[in-house]
């Protein structure tokens, strides 16, 4: 889109580009639980046998 500066196109296709070849992960932290407690930390990601047993919602979202 036209509308959408080269550099934050550059910036999304980047970050596609690494989830997609496992450099970059989809679920970065930092991430609290819904009472506020920190979950994952900034830095750390969650993986697919973390993300497979997660038993939490994260603050903000609502079932």
């Amino acid at each position: 889109n036209e509308r959408i500066p080269a550099d934050v196109q550059a910036a999304a296709n980047a970050t596609r580009d690494g989830i997609i070849d496992g450099s970059a992960p989809a679920f970065a932290g930092p991430f609290n639980d819904q009472s506020g407690k920190e979950r994952v930390a900034a830095g750390a990601a969650l993986n697919d046998g973390d993300l497979h047993k997660m038993d939490w919602y994260v603050e903000g979202v609502q079932s």
